[in-house]
C-alpha cells in the first residue's frame, strides 16, 4: 500500500511539472552551454522494430498537423502575427530592407528588421552593453526577464546560438552568442521553422530545428529525404567534423520573447 501510495505521489508531481512546462509564461530553466555535444550512438534494433519505426515515419504528415501553438498559446497576438509576417517578406532577400528602411545584411540586422516591422527597437538600449549586435540583443533580453528554454518555442520567439562559426580564430568551439534568428512555425512534433540570415547563401531563408531530436539531421518521409536539424556550424577551410556536431539543435543557446518589449 504505501508503495502505491508514493507511485500515486509521484506521477502527480510529474504532471504537474509537465504542466508548468507548458504554460505560456513559464520561467526560464538553467541552461548548461556545452562548446560540442558527441552524437548519441543509435541503438540496435530488430527487423520487427525497423519496420514498425517505417510506418510511423509514413504517419507523420498527419501526426504534425496540429501546431504547437495551438496547444501552448491559443491564439497569437497582434505584435506576434505582425513578426510572422515581416519574416515572411524577407525570405530570399539579399539586402535587408523593410519598412522604407534599410538594415545590415546579417543576422542581427534581419532580427532588428522583422521587429522594428512589428514597431519593436531591439536597439534601443545598445549602449548600455558591448559586444555584438547579437550579444547586445542578449542582454537586453536578458535584463528583462525575457530568456527562457523550451523545446517548444512560439512564433516570434529570438533565437540565440553559440559557436557557429570560429569568430576568435583558436580553432574552439568556444565562441558564444555567434548567431540570431526567429521562430515562425512550432508544431507537436517538435518542428520549429525560424528564419534567419544565411551567411553560405548569403540570402534570408527559413529551415528548421527539432530540440527533440538533436542529433537527426535528415529523415526520409514517404520516400522523401527531410531536414530535421539544419547544419548551422559555418565550415572553415582545412577543418572537418562530422555533420552531426554542428546541427542548429547542437548549437542553441535559448529562446527570447522580444514581442513582450514596449513598442518603440
Amino acid at each position: 500500500m504505501a508503495l502505491l501510495t508514493a507511485a500515486l505521489v509521484l506521477s502527480c508531481s510529474t504532471l504537474d511539472n509537465l504542466k508548468d512546462r507548458f504554460r505560456p509564461d513559464a520561467k526560464p530553466r538553467e541552461r548548461t552551454i556545452l562548446p560540442r555535444r558527441e552524437p548519441e550512438p543509435p541503438p540496435e534494433q530488430s527487423e520487427e522494430a525497423t519496420e514498425s519505426a517505417k510506418t510511423d515515419e509514413a504517419a507523420e504528415p498527419q501526426r504534425i498537423s496540429r501546431k504547437t501553438v495551438e496547444a501552448v498559446q491559443r491564439e497569437l497576438s497582434e505584435v506576434q502575427m505582425k513578426l510572422v509576417e515581416g519574416a515572411s517578406l524577407l525570405l530570399g532577400r539579399e539586402e535587408i530592407a523593410l519598412g522604407g528602411r534599410s538594415y545590415n545584411s546579417d543576422c542581427s540586422g534581419t532580427v532588428r528588421a522583422i521587429y522594428e516591422y512589428a514597431g519593436i527597437d531591439l536597439t534601443s538600449r545598445f549602449a548600455r552593453y558591448t559586444g555584438n549586435g547579437v550579444t547586445r540583443i542578449f542582454r537586453m533580453l536578458e535584463e528583462e526577464d525575457l530568456l527562457y528554454d523550451t523545446e517548444y518555442p512560439v512564433p516570434g520567439d529570438v533565437i540565440f546560438w553559440d559557436n557557429t562559426y570560429d569568430r576568435d580564430g583558436d580553432g574552439r568551439w568556444n565562441d558564444e552568442l555567434t548567431h540570431i534568428g526567429m521562430v515562425t512555425e512550432s508544431y507537436v512534433d517538435g518542428t520549429i521553422r525560424y528564419t534567419h540570415f544565411h551567411y553560405g547563401r548569403n540570402s534570408v531563408v527559413m529551415e528548421n530545428m527539432n530540440l527533440l531530436t538533436p542529433n537527426v539531421y535528415k529523415k526520409s518521409v514517404n520516400g522523401e529525404s527531410i531536414v530535421v536539424n539544419a547544419p548551422m556550424r559555418i565550415r572553415e577551410k582545412g577543418v572537418s567534423y562530422p555533420i552531426n556536431q554542428g546541427l542548429t539543435s547542437h548549437l542553441y543557446r535559448i529562446f527570447g520573447k522580444g514581442y513582450l518589449m514596449e513598442k518603440g
